[in-house]
């Protein structure tokens, strides 16, 4: 899973700490971490085994101002011959391919964004192969900015997709992005997440 929070806003003091706690059905804690984020961003990734958790998310600026929230989700285990999509994630481009993404949570800032997705294929289940993403506003489906990319195949199944989307032309608002999964030429799979730009 991939754990990402965002605290404040442009007037929010530099160097706000974020805290997590993201504990199982048990109350056993299964990660935890701790951010001094100059930005008011920060993001982790933890491996967890299937089942219910709950994530605590905690902020605290140089002023003293603190918040909190929290979320519960589920782990599926996979299934035979299905096709199993990801959160669609969106992520400022990174200074080199090396490093790892730091996804936004709703605010979304630049002239570009990637879209990633990951996708795990069981048995006969379709194995995409591309994938097309298009940014409509909150209130529409027609498309005010698109990307293409093919799926990189990595072992067990898995793949995973990062498609660069131009923004810079768009105005500050609600919007929402929304990516079709191919197969040749048929769609196998989509999925869609709200976003905000900020300027």
């Amino acid at each position: 899973v991939v754990i990402s929070a965002e605290a404040g806003g442009a007037s929010t003091p530099s160097g706000t700490w974020l805290g997590f706690v993201l504990v199982d059905s048990g109350g056993v804690i299964a990660a935890t971490a701790t951010h001094q984020a100059r930005e008011g961003r920060y993001s982790f990734s933890a491996v967890v085994p299937p089942g219910t958790y709950v994530l605590r998310a905690a902020a605290i600026d140089p002023l003293g101002r603190q918040g909190s929230v929290e979320r519960a989700f589920r782990v599926r285990p996979h299934a035979g011959d299905e096709l199993h999509v990801g959160d669609l994630m969106l992520a400022p481009l990174p200074g080199s391919p090396q490093e790892p993404l730091q996804p936004f949570v709703d605010r979304v800032s630049g002239a570009s964004v990637i879209a990633y997705l990951e996708t795990h294929s069981n048995g006969s289940a379709p194995r995409p192969d591309s994938v097309r993403v298009h940014i409509t506003r909150a209130d529409s489906e027609a498309a005010v900015a698109s990307g293409r990319s093919s799926v990189a195949v990595r072992d067990g199944g898995w793949a995973m997709a990062r498609t660069i989307v131009p923004i810079a032309n768009l105005a500050p608002g609600p919007y929402v992005a929304r990516a079709e999964l191919l197969s040749g030429s048929s769609v196998v799979a989509r999925t869609s997440r709200p976003f905000s730009i900020a300027r």
